[in-house]
């Protein structure tokens, strides 16, 4: 019992130490368990040293280091939010942002999402980086979701 108590706290201290601005606590139980997951895997595949993330977090967008940038991709890609064409899966964007109580920002996301894509002579990575700047840039700060 000891044990299980001490996993959940455990589980409970990564998750808050590795997300953006918003308070996990508005997150709900899908995508608080979806985020960890994300997070640990592309943190592995990509070798991208936490300061980047936590840089990112509070805003600091490097445009010339590659692995938060692939990174960035990674997350939204293995979170399955994204369609094969690279758009945002607005149902499924939907369904984590009503989690949080901030719906009204789902169209915020696609703009971005649809305003990077076009970035036609950029690698996808950079285009996904462009749209996570692009969300940091147009939603309030306490609403700003990175991990």
């Amino acid at each position: 019992m000891k044990i299980l108590a001490l996993s959940g706290i455990l589980l409970i201290l990564i998750i808050s130490s590795s997300l953006g601005l918003m308070d996990p606590k508005r997150f709900g139980k899908k995508f608080a368990e979806l985020i960890y997951k994300c997070h640990r895997s592309c943190k592995v595949i990509t070798g991208v040293p936490q300061q980047l993330i936590e840089g990112v977090k509070v805003g600091q967008f490097p445009d010339n280091e590659t692995d938060i940038q692939y990174y960035t991709l990674c997350l939204w890609a293995s979170s399955g939010e994204l369609n094969d064409d690279y758009t945002l899966k607005r149902d499924q964007l939907v369904e984590y942002l009503t989690e949080m109580n901030i719906t009204h920002q789902a169209d915020i996301y696609e703009t971005c999402n649809k305003n990077a894509i076009k970035l036609v002579g950029l690698p996808l990575y950079k285009q996904i980086w462009e749209m996570q700047k692009c969300i940091h840039k147009n939603i309030p700060t306490e609403d700003f979701i990175f991990y």
